[in-house]
């Protein structure tokens, strides 16, 4: 409480004292003032007329009862007082002669006009805690004592009764407070000088009390008109320094002093009139006027920039220069950006005087150095630089600017560095990152284009031809729904995108471009000029590599799979047919060598790659056709690497393409086929005969509706192999009347002994091979003619076993003249002199490749066999229907078909199955078909 205060208190106090006195004269009691815990004091001898004692005490005087205390003055109330909390207070008083006390009803005068009482303290006017006027000794209470013989006189209650009077402020009070005080105190803090005369704690009182006594307004305005004059006079300051000074890295060091001096400045002022601000501002919330202190000096300084444009240019420009030679790569001060910044947010002009124009400076600058640096860079190093400008540019809204400027910002850099060359630096080295397999850079590329559109702006937000809408820092620059932070985590560098089904615009093109990439490399492939054996694993290759890209730098999404699924289809289609034939060869390499040097896993890993490529190829019956023949050589011939390879393929293909009775029936074949030898063996008649002879018959019989067709070439057998024949084909037709057997001398195969003069070799020959050398046996030496009239061998089977013996790598025979290919008139002879170092000797057929017509002739049986299904299907589809129109049906068989074909030969065969009279037209609707039963 101020001292105003206190001395306005006393002075009540001394009143209500006084007129207590009085109360207490009017009952002609003497009452004095007793003492606290310490001791008591001598009281009023006066007495009323009746001699009875107006106060008594509770508790006893230390004096002994019946000892007269000492007479007390006439005309003084009041005695001593003795120590303690509290101190009573009397009159004058003196001893009377004697020692002894006045007469009984002998009262003291009172001189007219004074108050029994003269005490300055209400509670030394009534004592302290219980004890009532008189003399009193030591102890807790003091305790008076008058009257006759010393009775105590009955208690009386007093009472305190309110003002008689509401004090009041003098009308001055404020105006001399706030010009002798507060003003000067404002404008000290102001100008940094030091507060003399008063300390910070009366300020406060000072406030305090202004604002209790109803002059909060008046104070309110007062300092708001101080606080706009000083800042008028600061942004003066910086106007005129602005003048003087092209130097702008002086005048933003000018500028942010002054801005750091008026927060430390409005922080004491708060301060100081903080019951203003927490009590007056807070009950006047919501009224335009009346903003916190804070807030008020906002607004001024705002208003003192609008009124001095040049100050806010003036520190725009200095801050876009010193954003500019960081960018350049110099040293800055983060600092003086970061407060210079704040000050223009703060102040409320940092979109309109910084980021309009600092959004225009990036796009100049980013827009030049994306044109400089992509004609100089490649492809990789050129987003590597954009990754890192993405990045900087983040990190710098992150510690200087306003978190507003995070998403127009990035969005620009976006537009300048990236948006507008999406299909240049695709064309410029994209393909070239896919042969080297550049993962990381590839990933980069797609991280990036996944940020931005093909016009620049984020992909959540929609493009709009209004100018203002699509400027880089306009509406449309800063997020859909209206947010400013909308779309931000899309905007955080070197965050992975978010996973989505669909893709953005640059993100589509990256898609095409790998579509490209694909249907380019795979056509070099496909085309390569006799590499047709290199194609199918070259394919595999294409095929692994772009898909580990998929899945590694380009997020794994089945859009992009599905662009290079696409690609890889129409590679593989790009020949027709061929490519089913050589994936055909392929698997029948991979199931000839087996395990040569790889693991179970690997060959499973190698055909489920095979499996990708046949997947994709339309013409899955050539596969088919040529897959068949392959594996009866490897069946018939032993030349599986594993049986269990072998059932693993078929059961890829049955997943593939469903049940296939033809293939699992060749491996029934063969099972069959050794129970039968098995009873051929040990049947007697057959064991007879086997005995006769030397040589140990092992034959296969397979169904001829299940294996591919063979043609045939007449052979004239030697008389033993013949008799052998013959006896088993008595012993299959004794268990099999119904089935006619038929020889296939062409896949059949021999062991034979051969006797040189160096040592007896074991030979492993085909059977046409073997009936040759039996020749020798009666003759050294044979001209071709006489060979072929005695094996009936012509043409090219009699050329591809004669040079297997006499021009191969192990030649049991001689030719003469001596070369490399056989004609009519060559002699040969046995040879020898024949030695090798291995007793057991395989003299491989010579495998003459297939010829264009023979090529032809496969195809053809294919294309018959899919005329065969497409007559069958037409024929299931119009027997469940009954009636059926042309364009419904072309439709059921689409659908049904596993191969391709045209709608031409649809109907052909169509007008095929109603010239055998399967079909039949309407007669008054010629597109619509009746079946005919």
């Amino acid at each position: 409480m101020s001292s105003f205060f206190k001395r306005k208190a006393s002075r009540n106090t001394c009143e209500s004292t006084s007129e207590t006195s009085a109360i207490v004269g009017l009952t002609g009691g003497g009452v004095g003032g007793a003492g606290g815990r310490g001791g008591g004091g001598s009281g009023n001898a006066s007495g009323n007329a009746s001699g009875v004692p107006v106060a008594s005490a509770p508790k006893r005087s230390r004096l002994a009862a019946g000892h007269a205390s000492r007479p007390a003055a006439a005309d003084g109330g009041g005695g001593s007082s003795g120590g303690g909390r509290s101190g009573g207070g009397g009159g004058d008083s003196g001893a009377s002669p004697g020692g002894r006390s006045p007469p009984s009803g002998a009262a003291g005068p009172v001189r007219a006009g004074q108050s029994p009482m003269n005490s300055r303290s209400l509670s030394g006017a009534l004592g302290s805690h219980d004890g009532v006027g008189g003399s009193g000794g030591g102890g807790r209470n003091g305790v008076s004592r008058a009257g006759v013989g010393g009775a105590a006189a009955p208690r009386r209650k007093l009472k305190i009764r309110p003002f008689a009077r509401k004090p009041e402020v003098p009308s001055t009070f404020f105006p001399v407070t706030w010009e002798s005080r507060l003003r000067p105190a404002v404008r000290a803090v102001q100008t940094a000088t030091a507060l003399e005369g008063f300390s910070l704690e009366e300020l406060y009182g000072a406030v305090e009390d202004s604002v209790r006594h109803g002059h909060a307004a008046a104070l309110y305005d007062h300092i708001s008109v101080e606080v706009e004059s000083h800042i008028g006079t600061v942004v003066a300051a910086l106007e005129a320094a602005a003048a003087a000074t092209a130097d702008s890295d002086s005048f933003l060091t000018d500028a942010n002093r002054a801005w750091e001096a008026h927060c430390a400045q409005m922080s004491t002022i708060r301060a100081i009139f903080l019951v203003l601000d927490r009590g007056y501002v807070l009950s006047h919330f919501g009224t335009p006027h009346v903003l916190p202190l804070w807030d008020l000096s906002l607004k001024h300084f705002r208003s003192a920039l609008d009124a001095r444009p040049s100050v806010a240019t003036r520190i725009s420009s200095g801050l876009l220069d010193v954003i500019r030679r960081e960018r350049d790569g110099d040293s800055i001060d983060v600092t003086l950006v970061t407060s210079l910044a704040s000050m223009l947010s703060a102040v409320g002009v940092y979109e309109k005087s910084f980021e309009g124009p600092f959004l225009s400076a990036t796009a100049q600058y980013f827009a030049s150095e994306s044109a400089r640096l992509i004609s100089s860079m490649d492809l990789s190093a050129y987003l590597a630089h954009v990754e890192a400008r993405l990045n900087a540019e983040a990190s710098r809204v992150t510690s200087c600017l306003d978190a507003t400027t995070r998403r127009p910002l990035i969005v620009t850099v976006e537009r300048y560095l990236l948006a507008t060359h999406v299909q240049a630096l695709l064309d410029k080295g994209f393909a070239a990152l896919a042969n080297e397999v550049r993962v990381a850079d590839l990933a980069r590329l797609w991280i990036l284009y996944g940020r931005v559109d093909a016009t620049g702006l984020p992909i959540n937000v929609p493009y709009s031809s209004d100018p203002q809408s699509d400027n880089v820092y306009g509406g449309a620059a800063r997020g859909a729904g209206g947010g400013v932070d909308g779309g931000m985590d899309r905007m955080v560098p070197g965050g992975a995108p978010s996973t989505v089904a669909a893709l953005g615009p640059a993100q589509d093109c990256i898609k095409a471009a790998l579509g490209l990439y694909v249907r380019a490399a795979g056509a070099e492939i496909v085309n390569a000029v006799g590499k047709d054996a290199n194609m199918v694993p070259s394919l595999v290759a294409l095929r692994t590599r772009v898909e580990g890209l998929v899945q590694s730098a380009f997020g794994g999404g089945e859009v992009v799979s599905r662009a290079v699924r696409d690609a890889l289809e129409a590679v593989v289609n790009s020949r027709q047919n061929k490519t089913g034939e050589l994936i055909a060869k392929y698997v029948d390499f991979v199931l000839r060598t087996g395990h040569k040097g790889r693991s179970d896993e690997e060959v499973d890993a190698t055909l489920e790659a095979v499996m990708s490529l046949f997947r994709l190829i339309h013409g899955k019956d050539i596969f088919e056709a040529f897959y068949k023949k392959d594996l009866a050589k490897r069946l018939v011939h032993g030349k599986s690497a594993s049986l269990d390879l072998e059932k693993m393929m078929i059961s890829k293909l049955k997943t593939e393409c469903g049940a296939n009775n033809k293939l699992e029936g060749m491996f029934r074949d063969i099972e069959v086929s050794r129970e039968t030898v098995r009873s051929f063996r040990q049947h007697a008649r057959s064991a007879a005969s086997l005995g006769a002879s030397d040589v140990d018959l092992s034959v296969f019989v397979l169904t001829n509706a299940y294996w591919p067709h063979v043609p045939q070439a007449p052979l004239r057998l030697p008389q033993t192999l013949s008799d052998l024949h013959d006896t088993f084909k008595q012993f299959y037709v004794g268990k099999h009347s119904r089935r006619k057997l038929t020889w296939q001398y062409s896949n059949a195969s021999t062991t034979v002994r051969a006797r040189f003069p160096a040592a007896d070799k074991l030979l492993s020959l085909s059977l046409y091979q073997t009936v040759v050398l039996l020749l020798f046996n009666d003759a050294d030496e044979l001209s071709m003619e006489d060979i072929s009239s005695a094996t009936g061998l012509v043409d090219t089977d009699l050329h591809r076993t004669l040079l297997s013996l006499a021009c191969g790598k192990v030649r049991v025979l001689h030719k003469r003249p001596k070369g490399s290919s056989v004609a009519k008139g060559d002699m040969f002879v046995w040879n020898k002199g024949f030695v090798h170092p291995q007793v057991r000797i395989k003299i491989n057929a010579i495998q003459v490749k297939e010829s264009a017509a023979e090529d032809q002739q496969t195809t053809e049986r294919v294309f018959m066999e899919r005329h065969f299904e497409i007559d069958a299907a037409i024929v299931r589809i119009l027997k469940t229907r009954r009636t059926l129109t042309n364009a419904n049906l072309i439709a059921e068989l689409f659908a049904q078909l596993r191969f391709p074909f045209k709608v031409g030969d649809l109907n052909k065969r169509i007008e095929s199955l109603i010239d055998r009279e399967y079909l039949e037209r309407d007669a008054n609707a010629p597109q619509t078909y009746h079946y005919l039963a």
